[in-house]
């Protein structure tokens, strides 16, 4: 509040009212994280626009695929706060392992065929969908 008299006696008084909440920036970083042991990820944390603390709450678990969001703040001395988000998103790209049971098999014409089937591992998924099909090439020799 400011008050000032001019000569006249006459009293103005004007009131300035902060009711602007800080503007956070949030800074680039890798906001794409490999899923699996020993991954990590390391936040690039953001900035207020006149210098406030900046928290930030959430976390990212880079063992679990997924979204996840930190959310920044900061509280200017008018107690307005601001706040922004992070999306991080863990991913898995590495793809299953399938082994054959028995390996390659070559037999001969006429000869009946029974597929010994396949096993299938993964570093994230525990149940896989999986399928096997007959996509033989028949061959005709003569």
């Amino acid at each position: 509040m400011l008050t000032a008299t001019d000569g006249t006696q006459q009293v103005i008084t004007i009131t300035i009212i902060d009711d602007a909440p800080p503007v956070i920036t949030v800074i680039p970083g890798n906001d794409t994280v490999e899923q699996g042991q020993g991954s990590t990820w390391t936040d690039a944390e953001a900035t207020a626009d006149n210098g406030e603390t900046v928290a930030a709450t959430g976390s990212v678990n880079t063992n679990t695929v997924g979204s996840y969001t930190i959310t920044y703040s900061a509280t200017d001395l008018a107690g307005n706060v601001g706040t922004a988000t992070r999306t991080v998103t863990v991913v898995d790209t590495t793809k299953p392992v399938i082994t054959l049971v028995g390996g390659d098999v070559t037999i001969e014409v006429g000869e009946n065929y029974t597929e010994l089937g396949a096993t299938f591992s993964d570093n994230y998924d525990t149940e896989l969908i999986t399928t096997i099909e007959d996509d033989v090439e028949y061959v005709k020799c003569w």
